[in-house]
């Protein structure tokens, strides 16, 4: 390891997690990893998925009825875009939602869209069962609290 990287460790590394926690000067290092590669931020503004839901509804005629498929709903920020965008055209959401709480949640954030969205309290995969998973807290995705092994339904 060269000299920079020993004083790193040896001396910067042990300043940041007593000032910030294990948790937290990871979490820094991967920002900062992150903004030197120019990486987008994870949200719909910046990574694309605002563009595709434009392009794929702009290739499908409007009178066509649209199936669409929001696995790992989680708040379902991702449906209602795509709602707001497709307006008065007949469409329907399946949303896949495994976390209990967050589906709770789903459900009331979803109420109005109600007539153009299936909510789902399963994960999605290739066959059918129960798995173990892990989620990060009451609302997963989140929040940042010891993870813990939940089980899910399978569709």
């Amino acid at each position: 390891m060269s000299l920079p990287g020993r004083v790193f460790r040896a001396g910067v590394m042990p300043l940041l997690e007593t000032l910030l926690g294990r948790r937290n000067t990871v979490r820094l290092g991967r920002a900062i990893s992150m903004e030197a590669r120019l990486d987008a931020a994870n949200d719909m503004a910046h990574n694309g998925e605002l563009m595709v839901q434009e392009r794929v509804l702009g290739a499908i005629p409007s009178d066509r009825k649209i199936v669409a498929l929001d696995v790992g709903a989680n708040k379902g920020e991702w449906t209602r875009s795509l709602l707001a965008k497709a307006g008065a055209r007949p469409i329907e959401v399946h949303l896949f939602e495994p976390a209990s709480a967050t589906y709770g949640e789903l459900i009331g954030l979803m109420r109005e869209d109600s007539g153009r969205t299936r909510l789902v309290n399963e994960a999605l995969s290739e066959k059918k069962g129960t798995a173990a998973f892990f989620c990060d807290g009451r609302r997963a995705g989140n929040e940042f609290t010891p993870r813990r092994r939940c089980r899910c339904g399978i569709h």
